[in-house]
């Protein structure tokens, strides 16, 4: 036992954050998230028993926490309480053309994946400290096997006998789309990482190249606008860091050349133009964002007749114009589907972090997860993401990053006059010395009101 001290502190009563695990190389939360990170990116190709297991331990990683009493204070914790909270009514409101049983399934989802997964994984990340940089990395080898095999679908060399859609490779996603989306997140990613450290550069720039090739190989237009708008954060919140920077795009242009020299696959990739004139409608195909456009009417339209209760959280009610194609937008979605409470949440969301973003530019702070959380909502706002795992998760790991950040400085920096700090102390010494003086007699730095009062002689 410690030894006594003469003065003890005495703080205020408050429940304590989980404690690092500091002897412990790897939590045994930390290896349910790798597991989880690692087969993110092709988790729609596992077979169905694996994916099974991959989704237990999903909804695992995130119930362990809180069944464990260990949950952590996220930023901003209202909204996501009230999300969880909308989820859950939406599930027994939603019932315009669906049933509660039918939206049991989607509803839980979210409410697990919005109401409990921000305070669990908050507490994850502040019971291991690597519990991000491990559990990112494993997501950066996931889906850089899945670029390696757009590529290799490009050159004509199926894997697990895929081949490219309409001259799009998706590796080992389920869609172009959703290729660009994680190739996005997995560049920013390895940004990141050139940046924050020196160690294993080589293969940080394998994967950077591997995961730019298939982006474009992706054709996703949407996910390469989002990748813009995440270098630009990055670049604004690590503007100390530009030369290094600029250094990095050099090195990877070489490697880039290389491999196109090499391989022969940039005679492969879909041009980048012709995919912008073909979205936009400037070519002979169809206009995809004239069919995004046709979805957002599809979805007004509804609204207008029902803006309280949505039509239903099942998959087969999420069809628009053609009862095929999906609602192209996040928050339009959720309140077509799940009616207007749904919508307040989604957009409370999004507006949260708007705040948390702008705030880290403004303090070079987490450019990192900022970068992450921006191409995320600004690929939302355009696709059919709503309750994906491959959609909630990355945010909710850059979410908690950011939080658990925020929380360990503020218990690590104590207010001035707390009991026990350098300022306290000081502040009880001028105290003491105060009243000495007084004792004695001594003249004292009255308030002006009393500054035109005769000082009492000094009694001997």
């Amino acid at each position: 036992m410690a030894a006594m001290t003469t003065r003890q502190r005495v703080e205020p009563k408050q429940t304590p954050n989980p404690t690092p695990q500091e002897n412990v190389p790897w939590a045994p939360i930390t290896v349910l998230g790798v597991i989880v990170a690692a087969a993110l990116p092709f988790n729609h190709t596992l077979p169905s028993a694996p994916r099974a297991l991959w989704f237990v331990c999903v909804v695992a990683l995130i119930c362990a926490p809180v069944l464990l009493m260990r949950a952590g204070r996220p930023l901003y914790p209202a909204v996501w309480a009230f999300a969880g909270f909308s989820s859950v009514v939406t599930i027994l409101v939603a019932t315009k053309a669906a049933t509660v049983d039918e939206n049991l399934f989607v509803g839980s989802q979210l409410a697990l994946l919005v109401g409990v997964g921000p305070f669990a994984m908050t507490a994850n990340v502040l019971v291991d400290p690597k519990f991000v940089q491990r559990v990112s990395v494993a997501f950066l080898a996931g889906q850089s096997v899945s670029a390696v095999t757009a590529i290799l679908q490009l050159l004509g060399r199926p894997v697990l006998g895929s081949e490219p859609l309409q001259g799009r490779a998706y590796g080992l996603a389920e869609h172009p789309n959703s290729l660009g989306y994680l190739a996005c997140l997995a560049i920013l990613i390895a940004l990141n990482m050139l940046l924050a450290k020196r160690r294993y550069q080589m293969p940080l720039f394998g994967a950077l190249a591997a995961n730019i090739i298939a982006l474009v190989a992706s054709g996703s237009v949407g996910a390469m606008a989002a990748l813009a708008m995440g270098l630009a954060v990055l670049m604004v919140s690590r503007r100390d860091q530009l030369g290094k920077m600029a250094l990095g795009g050099v090195v990877c242009a070489i490697m880039l050349v290389l491999i196109g020299k090499l391989s022969g696959v940039f005679t492969y990739l879909p041009s980048v133009t012709g995919r912008y004139g073909q979205v936009m409608g400037q070519t002979e195909s169809v206009s995809s964002w004239g069919l995004r456009t046709l979805t957002y009417e599809f979805a007004w339209r509804g609204i207008s007749q029902e803006p309280i209760f949505g039509v239903g959280l099942s998959s087969k009610y999420s069809g628009t114009y053609n009862g095929i194609t999906l609602i192209h937008n996040v928050f339009l979605r959720a309140w077509y589907q799940g009616g207007i409470l749904l919508a307040i949440a989604i957009a409370l969301i999004v507006a949260a972090v708007l705040i948390v973003s702008l705030r880290g530019m403004i303090r070079k702070e987490d450019g990192g997860e900022i970068s992450v959380l921006v191409a995320i909502f600004a690929v939302a706002l355009t696709s059919a993401l709503f309750e994906q795992r491959h959609f909630w998760l990355p945010v909710l790991v850059a979410w908690a990053s950011i939080s658990a950040a925020a929380v360990k400085q503020k218990t690590a920096v104590l207010p001035p006059d707390h009991p026990g700090t350098e300022a306290s102390t000081a502040s009880l010494g001028r105290r003491h010395r105060s009243c000495s003086q007084e004792d004695r007699g001594q003249p004292q730095n009255l308030p002006r009101r009393y500054s035109r009062l005769r000082r009492l002689p000094t009694r001997r």
